[in-house]
């Protein structure tokens, strides 16, 4: 695990998932020891956040066997329109 320490020395709680006691949290979230450095923690330990080479996107194709998601306007039934008097 990663230590983080907080900006403030003796915060106790929980910022973005990661429990702080007396200023110092753990994790091994990558993205999260990014976003911790970027806002001014001191990030340490065996795994230093670094950039992750990002995942390939996925196909946007239907499953085999699966119909594509239909649209909005495709499920919601037409509004009634009610009679002028």
């Amino acid at each position: 695990m990663t230590k983080v320490y907080a900006p403030n020395k003796n915060y106790n709680g929980v910022s973005a998932t990661v429990h702080f006691v007396n200023g110092v949290g753990e994790t091994d979230n990558q993205s999260l020891l990014r976003w911790f450095e970027s806002r001014g923690y001191k990030v340490e330990g065996e795994a230093k956040a670094k950039p992750s080479a990002k995942a390939p996107a996925k196909s946007k194709a239907p499953a085999k066997g699966k119909a594509p998601a239909k649209k909005a306007e495709e499920t919601t039934p037409p509004a009634e329109e009610t009679p002028e008097e």
